[in-house]
């Protein structure tokens, strides 16, 4: 099961395509909540950094609601940046979208963004506030990062299980997360939370260089 579990921080073979499939249908409406919660917060953005952008489900609500944003990508797996490409092929041929292979290292040349998002990856990111402090180096003084989560009680229980056996990172508290973010240089966080207060579908950690 850790093989598994593995997979859903980078898809890659026939695993991988379920894993993407399961990504694009159980993250949809968490996504598309996200993004329209960014859309009342957020001052329009020029440039729109995503980090683990998966299939392309939440690129998709980004270039609907900023229409005149450049909006880039940025995943380590091949095989869900190919069906973010599928699902978004309008906006790439008219290069309103572009589609990196990578971690926020990718992302340098298109610095300074507006606004950088990252959707269910914190956890597999092997050391969070350094890569947070990567993503404060791609961000405008004045931009706004989204981190887009689940708390481990919230989590499936096959997730609760496997993903710390693969080394992934699960959080108890929005406290925790918000130390984080502190200690790689952001303000403290406004939080959202999606869904039932008792059953949340996810939260969202929205913060600004401090």
């Amino acid at each position: 099961m850790n093989i598994f579990a593995r997979q859903f921080s980078g898809p890659s073979g026939p695993i991988g395509r379920l894993v993407t499939v399961l990504l694009a249908r159980g993250n949809a409406g968490f996504n598309r909540w996200l993004v329209g919660e960014l859309s009342a917060a957020v001052p329009v953005p020029a440039i729109i950094v995503e980090l683990g952008c998966g299939p392309g489900i939440a690129l998709q609500e980004l270039l609907r609601s900023y229409p005149d944003a450049r909006v880039v990508g940025v995943d380590p797996s091949p095989l869900v940046l190919k069906s973010a490409r599928r699902r978004n092929a309008r906006a790439v041929a008219d290069r309103r979208l572009t589609l990196l292979a990578g971690d926020a290292g990718a992302a340098t040349g298109y610095a300074p963004a507006d606004l950088v998002l990252a959707v269910h990856v914190v956890y597999f990111w092997p050391d969070p506030s350094r890569e947070l402090r990567r993503v404060r180096e791609i961000l405008a003084p004045t931009g706004h990062v989204a981190i887009g989560y689940q708390l481990r009680p919230n989590m499936p229980p096959p997730a609760q299980r496997y993903y710390p056996q693969a080394g992934f990172t699960l959080f108890d508290s929005d406290d925790q997360l918000a130390a984080i973010l502190q200690q790689a240089g952001f303000t403290t966080p406004e939080f959202r939370i999606f869904g039932d207060l008792d059953r949340p579908g996810g939260r969202l950690a929205l913060a600004t260089p401090a």
